[in-house]
């Protein structure tokens, strides 16, 4: 102060700050304005000025530059430049690190509107603009925007611009845009990539203002559910109107219960598709909630795992399909079982039921009621050999092999062994052949062909249920060049809203416990393997007509036809033809001995093989046939037939094999006995059958595969 009033009193005026103690000794801030007075002869006679308090003020203006460096300091940290545009005149003024981040120099480039016009992307400019008219229009509450400005050394920088009003005039009208501008390009550049990589992966995202119920969809999101931005309202309705109708309460319900939950959201279902074709999403989600818990926004992603679901439902599907076949199997081999202990006293049966009413007649003395029961004890023995028939086939169920058969027989064969069962359900099962002309050959997968019309019987005996006259109607025809089974029901047809689903694997309108859905699907599958095909129609309230197709089949050999009545010596009547009879059962020798001998056959009978094998050895007879028994206790007919073919192959001439077993194909091309025999037949045989087979193979040339002798059962 002393130097200031020294300088004043040689005529130097002063204007200075400085701090000054006041009486009690505080510091303060003064501010002095000193001036000198001069006489009239030119001399300083005294100096007068003013001396001012001006802490706060001084106060005020160190924070102020406090402030401007913190400012400086948080820009410079969060990498952010600054830009002042004015309206009135589109002057800007631009930082240091505004112009760093384009490679430019602060004080070489023209602070105007213009420098920043001329590097930005011209592709970008536009979006620019919209988005400050936006602000300007009050339809945001800031300026935001990103994009790409050309910096000094010619590449593009991705730019992350904000910017307020941060000045009115005395009408209210902006003067000044203020905002911050932020070198993005690394993070862009890992946005893109993500980006890439979610479009490849079918990957969108999602943000749910809950609160608000504003919801916002990357570009891939549209992409996942195929829907078009311009058609999305941007509300939780939006999305769930994508959803597959079957498919909107089940997803519903999963988000109102990560929303109550204190977890987040994961979750699959199906939206709605152009052509109705499947498309499945996976929604994963986490959710802000509040300090009271509430939620307030979801954000997560949606995928697109169509592929995977359904590769999923197939592996499932398959699953289901192989312990179904498992099922299958073990029933069979149970049925195989019981079939093989029917067979033969069934065959005892009806062997001495033929002897019986032959010595009726023979006696002449038919008694009309005797006759009656005898046909009776006849009919009730065809079922039961009609059943288990059906079980024979049913045990081949698994088989793979295709080959050429009558498809009416194993229609015939599918209807006897449920008719019974069924009726004691209530529900009658007719069959109609009357349009079949002949024996509507296919070539097929017979296990695999009786499995689909068991199926199509079993689901239109549930489709009746209900009803108070339950019945199913089955009938055989063909259309150009396909077979075709019809197999009908009187149930409540099915409803046009699942007319499409019912093919799906899984899909069941019945009960929990009552159906497992793979049956239709299953059927499909296995007529499609068949080179056939399933269809339907169906009325509601009146019923379903279900049609299986497939292609005719011509066959390729037919067996000779010869009259079962001609006896083997019709033509030979100088010598008999000789059989070897094997079976360890007495009562199925004695009848089969009988049936063969009474068409002119010379038999010989053996309860073991190694009997019949030691009358071979010992007596050196020549037989025109063995026939044998399969499954025999001590030596099968396997091994009987080994020996007989390694030992003794000139002491025969054809083997046939006769059987009860309803679990052995001799037709199947892994049998071991396919290329061993000559024939075969399954017990219970009628006498025509088994002299049937004899002739033809007596009447042949050379010996022939099995595969193309005539088969009776």
């Amino acid at each position: 102060m002393l130097d200031l009033l020294d300088k004043c009193a040689k005529g130097i005026p002063f204007d200075d700050t400085f701090e000054f103690k006041d009486a009690e000794g505080t510091l303060k801030w003064v501010r002095s304005i000193g001036l000198p007075v001069y006489a009239k002869s030119g001399e300083i006679t005294h100096l007068e000025g003013t001396f001012q308090d001006v802490s706060e003020q001084v106060k005020r203006e160190e924070e102020l530059r406090e402030s401007k460096t913190y400012f400086s300091l948080a820009m410079q940290g969060a990498n952010l430049g600054v830009w002042d545009w004015y309206l009135k005149d589109n002057s800007v003024e631009f930082d240091a690190r505004w112009c760093q981040m384009l490679g430019l120099d602060v004080k070489e480039i023209p602070m105007e509107l213009s420098t920043w016009e001329s590097r930005v992307h011209p592709d970008d400019l536009e979006s620019c603009y919209s988005d400050i008219k936006a602000y300007l229009d009050g339809k945001t509450e800031y300026y935001e925007n990103v994009h790409r400005m050309k910096h000094a050394e010619g590449h593009w920088v991705y730019i992350l611009d904000r910017g307020r009003i941060s000045d009115w005039d005395a009408d209210g009208n902006p003067t000044r845009f203020t905002g911050t501008h932020m070198d993005i390009t690394e993070v862009e550049s890992l946005k893109r990539e993500r980006d890439h990589i979610f479009s490849e992966f079918k990957i969108g995202t999602f943000k749910w203002d809950i609160v608000n119920n504003h919801v916002e969809w990357d570009a891939n999101n549209f992409k996942v559910f195929g829907v078009d931005e311009k058609d999305f309202g941007n509300a939780y309705e939006a999305w769930a109107s994508c959803l597959h109708p079957d498919w909107t309460e089940r997803a519903q319900q999963d988000v109102q219960d990560a929303l109550q939950g204190s977890g987040g959201f994961d979750t699959v279902f199906r939206v709605k598709t152009s052509n109705d074709s499947p498309k499945y999403i996976r929604g994963v989600a986490k959710i802000e909630r509040n300090g009271k818990g509430e939620p307030l926004f979801m954000t997560g992603l949606n995928m697109d795992i169509t592929a995977q679901y359904i590769a999923e439902k197939e592996l499932e599907r398959k699953k289901e399909v192989d312990i179904h076949q498992a099922k299958l199997a073990s029933i069979g081999e149970l049925a195989a079982g019981v079939g093989h202990e029917i067979n033969n006293p069934l065959s005892i049966i009806n062997g001495y039921l033929k002897m019986l009413e032959r010595r009726i007649v023979e006696a002449a003395a038919k008694d009309e009621k005797v006759s009656e029961l005898t046909h009776k004890i006849g009919q009730a023995s065809e079922r039961i050999k009609n059943i288990v028939k059906g079980l024979r086939n049913f045990s081949r169920a698994i088989d793979n092999e295709t080959s050429e058969f009558s498809l009416k027989e194993v229609i015939e064969e599918s209807v006897d062994m449920l008719r019974e069962i069924y009726l004691s359900e209530g529900v009658h099962v007719s069959l109609d052949l009357s349009g079949s002309k002949d024996d509507f050959c296919v070539l097929a997968v017979r296990g695999q062909l009786q499995q689909i019309i068991l199926n199509l019987i079993a689901n239109a005996k549930d489709a009746s249920e209900g009803r108070e006259n339950r019945k199913v109607e089955i009938s055989l025809f063909t259309e150009g060049d396909q077979h075709v089974l019809k197999v009908s029901d009187n149930g409540k047809g099915i409803p046009s809203a699942i007319a499409k689903k019912i093919f799906e694997p899984f899909f069941t309108t019945k009960e929990v416990n009552r159906g497992t859905g793979i049956g239709l699907s299953m059927a499909q599958r296995l007529a499609g393997h068949n080179s056939g095909s399933i269809d339907f129609q169906s009325v509601e309230g009146e019923g379903t007509d279900f049609y299986l197709r497939l292609p005719q089949h011509i066959k390729n050999t037919l067996a000779p036809d010869l009259s079962p009545d001609s006896g083997p010596n019709s033509s030979n009547e100088e010598r008999k033809y000789r059989v070897l009879l094997l079976d360890d059962e007495e009562d199925i020798r004695e009848i089969v001995g009988f049936q063969l001998e009474n068409m002119g056959f010379e038999v010989y009978g053996f309860a073991t093989g190694a009997e019949a094998l030691e009358s071979i050895e010992s007596g050196g007879l020549q037989y025109d046939f063995v026939i044998s028994d399969v499954k025999m206790p001590v030596m099968s007919g396997g091994q009987f037939l080994d020996e007989l073919r390694t030992k003794h192959r000139n002491s025969y001439k054809y083997f046939v094999f006769i059987t009860g077993g309803t679990n052995i194909d001799f037709e199947d091309p892994s049998n071991e006995f396919k290329d061993k025999i000559d024939g075969y037949i399954y017990k219970p045989f009628s006498d025509e059958a088994l002299g049937h087979l004899l002739l033809n193979l007596a009447d042949s040339e050379e010996q022939v595969p099995a595969a193309a002798l005539a088969k009776a059962s």
